[in-house]
């Protein structure tokens, strides 16, 4: 009778748990060992080790997120809080990928048509069954409209500018059609997108406007569902709370549900105290500032803490920071320069970016010459490059030489006429039109910038003034991002990350590339910020770099692609739309003596994360 009644407790044990999952859950397993294959019954490979269920992470992002809706997120901290509660039809990279909420994916074979099955048993976070009604509504609803403030917009589009035909097939098969062949990326990008669920956010297809307000960070944990690995628990001021979503579609290979993880808490602290509550063994990682990285040695020399070998993996982060002139200034005589390639590379020459990497990143940092990040394989200065694009690159480039900088300038008939010390701009510049004005402008700076205003002014100021050119610093805090988009500002600096969102400090970030970042580089682009008319007035610059980002979009190979994306990059490094400045080395301080499945990203491992022996 014992064993009777045990064996009916398991099997209505085993129904629990199925019923809290899908029916076809993707079964992802530890990397094998190298020349080895995946265990059979095993589709992919995203973690360093079998986990075990584990109670708590904490740790540290590098700022406050801005929205809860993944849709019209334009940030990295933002998207951050996205990974933990959404997720979309496909995972992995452009180059391979998998399978996600959706069981399986056919592309047509002239690469016009791409078809989504969604994996049986699909569940939202808050038990809802997903349909393809929910992917439909998503894009058509969520994503189309004009109305609506989003990057995904142009990241789905198609390669003649059209944004794709949703076609429902059935309740769980969903395709995807354009008339033009669809490249990796916008099949990565389509794949990509966060699901959302109909039934919560449905009155926005009478109000599309309004969903540029929707899942504010003052929503109701409640009113949000996504297929993440977690769900909202609370959020306040400085903390995110996450708990695990038992309807995650995600199992190791021992039928072991994912997340590991119960809970989840992220943290938004100044750079002083994140150190401090690491020291404290309040948090089990962050992104430390290279003055952190002496303290934390220290620490792990004399035993108190046991850290990771490579805090500083010597290489620089994806992403970058970037000085960006607005060529729509509404100071019309620096508009007129702003515009002229000359005078943007005159200004890259004052750029003393070996002495920002010195004493702002105390060496841990490199110098920028172009938009993609040295780190990045799709790099045009990459290992393994042609020589003679190599060395057009750097012949392109623009280091720190006042001299060429000031006979640039003079050569544009930028004087100092009154002997003030600061350069003027003459009448009708190059024939634009413009009154005569001075060559002074304000610098936007975030205050949590990799850049901080007060050090950048003590390495700027002086030497901007011995060539004639001068700048006002201003801090500016919540509201940064919304000035650069409405085009409020003359001069910023600007950080994103691989993907093309804004970021203050350093952070997890896929790989950078022109595509994955068409939102800032396409003329039409949401956050094509350093000319918000382009879309208006495009300059024979911007229409021959849509054409080399669009070819590279297209393109049915990776090594194709990258031979566009070195000529765009080429052509940026020439006539420098935004400037390249520096970036910080990849920083990261983790507890080794608890964190595992972390790798150099764990963030983008949330699912998979979990404490040696459970104990967090």
């Amino acid at each position: 009778m014992r064993k009777l009644i045990l064996k009916l407790a398991l099997v209505g044990w085993c129904g629990y748990v199925l019923a809290q999952g899908p029916a076809t859950p993707k079964i992802v397993c530890a990397y094998p060992s190298p020349g080895g294959a995946l265990p059979s019954g095993c589709h992919s490979a995203q973690m360093v080790q079998l986990g075990t269920p584990s109670s708590s992470i904490k740790y540290v992002s590098s700022g406050k997120p801005r929205t809860l809706n993944p849709i019209v997120a334009v940030d990295r901290v933002s998207l951050e809080i996205s990974r933990a509660l959404h997720a979309g039809l496909l995972e992995g990279a452009a180059e391979s990928p998998e399978p996600a909420g959706a069981s399986k994916f056919t592309q047509s074979p002239n690469r016009t048509t791409v078809t989504f099955v969604l994996r049986q048993g699909l569940r939202f976070s808050d038990g809802t069954p997903v349909t393809t009604e929910d992917v439909r509504f998503t894009f058509e609803n969520l994503i189309y409209p004009s109305e609506i403030a989003t990057p995904w917009r142009d990241a789905v589009r198609c390669a003649d500018g059209a944004l794709p035909t949703v076609t429902v097939v059935s309740s769980f098969e969903i395709r995807f059609l354009c008339k033009t062949p669809m490249g990796r990326w916008q099949l990565w990008q389509i794949g990509s997108v966060p699901i959302l669920p109909k039934q919560k956010l449905q009155r926005y297809e009478r109000d599309p406007r309004g969903f540029n307000s929707a899942w504010s960070l003052q929503t109701s944990p409640s009113q949000i569902a996504g297929l993440g690995p977690f769900r909202l628990e609370g959020l306040s001021e400085d903390k995110v709370t996450f708990t695990r979503n038992d309807y995650y579609w995600k199992r190791d290979i021992r039928g072991t549900a994912l997340p590991y993880l119960n809970w989840l808490t992220v943290l938004a602290l100044s750079p002083e105290l994140a150190l401090q509550r690491f020291r404290n063994r309040e948090v089990h990682f962050f992104y430390p500032r290279p003055a952190d990285l002496p303290i934390l040695q220290s620490d792990k020399i004399s035993g108190r803490l046991v850290l990771n070998d490579d805090i500083s993996n010597g290489q620089a982060a994806f992403g970058g920071q970037f000085l960006v002139l607005n060529w729509d200034a509404a100071n019309s005589a620096l508009r007129a320069v702003f515009r002229a390639t000359e005078f943007r590379r005159a200004l890259s020459y004052a750029m003393p970016r070996a002495q920002l990497v010195r004493e702002l990143f105390l060496g841990l940092g490199v110098e920028l010459y172009g938009p993609i990040s040295p780190a990045s394989p799709y790099f045009v200065g990459r290992l393994g490059q042609d020589p003679k694009i190599f060395e057009r690159f750097r012949a392109l480039q623009t280091p720190y030489d006042l001299q060429k900088a000031a006979q640039l300038l003079d050569s544009l008939g930028l004087r100092d006429t009154n002997g003030d010390g600061v350069r003027e701009i003459p009448q009708n510049f190059l024939g634009q039109g413009n009154p005569a004005g001075r060559l002074e402008f304000e610098l936007l700076v975030p205050t949590m910038s990799l850049l901080p205003s007060e050090a950048l002014a003590r390495v700027l100021l002086p030497t901007l003034t011995k060539i004639g050119i001068k700048i006002r610093f201003t801090s500016v805090g919540e509201n940064f991002i919304d000035r650069l988009l409405k085009g409020q500002y003359e001069v910023a600096i600007v950080g994103w990350d691989g993907a093309g969102r804004f970021t203050e400090g350093l952070g997890d970030s896929l790989p950078d590339d022109l595509v994955t970042q068409r939102a800032i580089w396409h003329c039409s682009g949401m956050l094509h910020f350093f000319h918000p008319t382009c879309a208006q007035q495009p300059t024979e610059l911007e229409k021959r770099l849509d054409e080399l980002v669009q070819r590279a979009e297209r393109a049915p190979t990776i090594q194709e692609s990258k031979v566009f994306q070195d000529e765009a990059q080429l052509l940026i490094a020439e006539t420098l739309p935004v400037i390249p400045l520096v970036h910080m080395h990849a920083l990261l301080a983790y507890r080794a003596d608890v964190l595992r499945n972390h790798e150099r990203r764990p963030t983008l491992k949330l699912d998979v994360l979990f404490c040696a022996q459970g104990q967090c």
